[in-house]
């Protein structure tokens, strides 16, 4: 039906029917009309209080006392057509409340004096043209939902809130249970993102976030929702779920970059991590998942070095063990990464200069080419997780009490680390405390490990066999040897070296468990001897004014210690003084082991070496035999050399005498002055020097090995 067609018959229709009662009433009844038509914009009542001459055409009319009913009757019809067809002109453009309120104010104004129609019958007017727009305009309807949204989300309105949505309400003539259940799940993920996040440290934290939200928002949603009662346990324990829910995803996608790096600080969220989860398989699963990829994204990188993959990588093993006490989280993380952290060329150096907790200096002295140094922090860290590698306690959440399944084993501070570098061994066996089903193709063999002791264990199951590290940390132990003062050995290198003879040499004699082990446990029982064997002859050597005091000679036998007899630096001419004691310690050697000779390893002996400038400055050190070389040319020489020169006289490579000039210029002892020669740095400009830089030898620590002539 057109409602403008129905409109304008039903104003005639009135303007006749008035006619009939009183002809003299036409004028009053047409402007009386016309000043109610929403219509006409031009002569309507324009929300402002009628005229006089309305007031008076009304009064005339006596249409709420003596007008005939049927005139009353067809201006009641007349009034709703004209409110229909301004509505229906208008409803397809009308997109906020604000618009339709509008309209419904301009319906119901000249209705209130004009008196035709009951309060309660312009409301229900009013909601039936509510009713259409919100079912016919999606648009209008979705703009109203997200104010509503923003309100109680953004700005927590809920007294605004309300009062949009009981407008919504009345005009659909149903609750939106749905809606409001949906902006209620969105307040509780956001209440929880505003309070969850970053929090870590703090216990019982679900409960008091949930505590808050009930105190400041509980009672309006359920007001939304129109239930009798706040108090429903049933509900409150469904809502307490959404809580959980929302606090183990926000966790864990916090794990990775706060929960792990701030352990055992981020214990209290592991915790209750742990009571949510309860074992549910799936969803340790899709946590193990987000950890292994940000292990995969943030650490497998050639730019992250290996001690910072280590560190994160036992701190992530201890987290999931208070998740997840049945070590199969463990278990499916470490076997999903240990095929990428075997790749990783210095992960035994770095497994094994953090039990040792070797400092930057000591990490120098035993590894030529690390990345170790670069933060020693780190190193350090590492070092103390696996100090602080407590035994691990595993519980079957398939058993019952008394058949749970414990491990744990005794141990003190470094002798936890010897034993356990020891004793590991990487045999298989079955994996027998989860029942849990359903998990992937992929981790299967995740499944049949062995229980590890502890952590440290775990860090020992990256490698093959444990043949790797025994050799990885022989060679650090020969390298130590070689470079260290005197020839007694650190605590922490001699108890780790002590328990490996225990261990293999049973009463002190060879008797070796396999032929795989002989050749490196009978070469550290060699080398062992050698440096007794050097100290005796030092002692005796200096004694009889053999040779100087402050030489320290490691007489070795070659063959069994780890180290090539062809020295990159060639061979080069050691300086005259240190040549001289070398030929001391010949003579000496053959006084006291009549028939065999020494060989000197010129690429392995040191010098402890003090510098003094004219400018006052002291310089102090430790340096390998080839630098003192070249810095003692400068001082017989005294001028400026260039690399040829000093090539000449060491018989050196000009590409290693480069290497080791940058070295000195680094030290800022020597510099290149603008000749392109080099000379020694002196920090003043004096015309004649007052007197030569000098240099004093305090210790010589050289190395030779010794064969049968």
């Amino acid at each position: 039906m057109m409602y403008s067609q129905e409109a304008v018959g039903c104003q005639q229709q009135v303007v006749d029917a008035v006619c009939a009662w009183d002809p003299s009433l036409k004028d009053e009844i047409e402007a009386v009309l016309e000043w109610m038509d929403p219509n006409d914009d031009h002569n309507n009542h324009q929300m402002r209080p009628p005229s006089l001459r309305i007031k008076n055409s009304i009064r005339l009319l006596r249409l709420d006392e003596q007008a005939p009913g049927a005139a009353v009757g067809l201006l009641r019809q007349c009034a709703v057509s004209q409110m229909r067809q301004h509505f229906f002109q208008h409803w397809e453009r009308l997109e906020q409340y604000t618009d339709m309120v509008k309209l419904e104010r301009y319906y119901e104004f000249p209705l209130r004096y004009v008196g035709v129609f009951a309060e309660e019958e312009v409301v229900a007017e009013l909601v039936g043209l509510r009713k259409y727009l919100l079912n016919g305009n999606p648009g209008f309807r979705a703009n109203m939902e997200a104010r509503i949204r923003a309100l109680i989300l953004q700005d927590d309105d809920f007294e605004t809130a309300a009062r949009l949505y009981k407008w919504i309400v009345q005009g659909l003539g149903h609750p939106m249970v749905k809606f409001v259940i949906d902006v209620l799940t969105q307040k509780i993920a956001l209440f929880c993102r505003n309070r969850m996040d970053g929090n870590v440290d703090q216990r019982y934290l679900i409960m008091e976030v949930f505590n808050s939200f009930i105190a400041r928002c509980w009672v309006q949603f359920i007001q939304l929702l129109q239930f009798p009662t706040a108090d429903d346990p049933e509900l409150n324990n469904l809502i307490y779920r959404c809580f959980e829910k929302k606090f183990i995803e926000l966790k864990t996608q916090e794990l990775f970059h706060q929960i792990i790096p701030k352990f055992p600080m981020s214990k209290p969220a592991l915790m209750e991590m742990k009571s949510v989860i309860k074992g549910d398989t799936a969803e340790l699963d899709r946590l193990v998942t987000q950890i292994y990829n940000d292990f995969h994204k943030e650490l497998l990188v050639p730019s992250v070095t290996t001690v910072e993959i280590l560190l994160y990588y036992v701190k992530t093993i201890k987290c999931l063990m208070v998740v997840d006490p049945t070590g199969r989280s463990m278990n499916r993380f470490t076997s999903k990464l240990k095929p990428k952290i075997k790749e990783r060329s210095d992960l035994i150096i770095s497994v094994l200069c953090a039990i040792l907790e070797l400092d930057s200096d000591e990490i120098h002295e035993v590894v030529s080419k690390n990345t170790l140094t670069e933060n020693p922090q780190l190193l350090s860290q590492l070092s103390k997780e696996l100090k602080n590698s407590t035994a691990l306690i595993f519980h079957s959440m398939s058993m019952s009490k008394g058949k749970a399944a414990i491990y744990s084993v005794a141990f003190e501070r470094q002798d936890q680390l010897v034993k356990q570098f020891l004793e590991w061994t990487p045999e298989p066996g079955p994996f027998t405390t989860d029942d849990a089903k359903g998990l992937g193709s992929d981790d299967d063999s995740a499944e049949t490990l062995e229980l590890p002791k502890d952590v440290l264990e775990v860090v020992f199951q990256v490698f093959d066999s444990p043949e790797v590290l025994i050799n990885e940390f022989i060679q650090l132990v020969t390298n130590h040897m070689l470079q260290m003062d005197g020839y007694v050995l650190n605590a922490k290198w001699s108890q780790l070296l002590k328990t490996v003879m225990k261990k293999y040499f049973k009463n002190n004699k060879q008797v070796l468990k396999s032929m795989c082990e002989e050749s490196n446990l009978v070469n550290v029982f060699v080398m062992w001897s050698d440096l007794e064997k050097s100290a005796a002859f030092q002692t005796w050597s200096t004694k009889l004014q053999l040779v100087p005091p402050n030489v320290y000679p490691k007489i070795i036998s070659y063959l069994y210690w780890k180290i090539s007899r062809r020295s990159p630096y060639g061979d080069y001419a050691v300086a005259p003084g240190l040549a001289a004691i070398f030929d001391q310690m010949e003579k000496a050697f053959e006084t006291r082991s009549p028939g065999r000779k020494l060989r000197f390893q010129k690429d392995q002996g040191s010098v402890d070496l003090q510098l003094v400038f004219e400018d006052g400055r002291h310089w102090s050190s430790r340096v390998s035999l080839p630098k003192y070389t070249v810095i003692d040319l400068f001082q017989r020489q005294a001028c400026p050399l260039s690399v040829a020169d000093i090539a000449a006289h060491t018989k050196m490579a000009p590409r290693l005498v480069e290497d080791i000039l940058q070295f000195w210029c680094h030290e800022h002892v020597l510099h290149l002055n603008k000749n392109d020669l080099y000379e020694i740095l002196e920090n003043h400009n004096s015309a004649i020097a007052s007197r030569q830089s000098q240099a004093s030898v305090p210790g010589f620590h050289p190395a030779s090995s010794a064969y049968a002539t």
